[in-house]
């Protein structure tokens, strides 16, 4: 049986959910990870980078089971400054998801004006029109 749309959200939100409560608890005043109670935004720059670096290197690699490990690390310090600068990360994700769309459409009606359908379209002219 194939995963709908709706199962695969509901599993996202739920990973989300689970996300944010590992966050809270590493960060308890009283309970938390000592090390990750003493990170600022600015000592968590360098992890992120490293991260973004680690993600690129598994797809060059193309090492799959690493991708997924680094991606969900990288998931993880993007949480971890979100919550640090109290930046709600599921409506940052509303936002990017809307953007993505509002961007969609534009090209979807770019397209329309030609005569055109986005799947004939090359990947330049829909990146010349995002």
């Amino acid at each position: 049986m194939q995963d709908s749309p709706s199962n695969n959200f509901s599993a996202a939100a739920a990973a989300i959910e689970k996300l944010l409560q590992v966050m809270a608890m590493l960060r308890h005043p009283e309970h938390g990870c000592p090390w990750d109670l003493e990170q600022s935004i600015n000592s968590l720059v360098p992890f992120t980078i490293e991260e973004v670096y680690e993600v690129v290197d598994a797809i060059e690699r193309n090492d799959m089971v690493d991708f997924e490990d680094e991606l969900g690390d990288l998931l993880f310090v993007a949480a971890n400054l979100s919550r640090r600068l109290n930046v709600d990360p599921e409506q940052a994700l509303r936002r990017a998801n809307a953007k993505f769309e509002r961007r969609f459409r534009a090209i979807e009606a770019a397209l329309k004006e030609q005569n055109r359908k986005p799947e004939e379209a090359t990947l330049q002219e829909m990146d010349a029109l995002w």
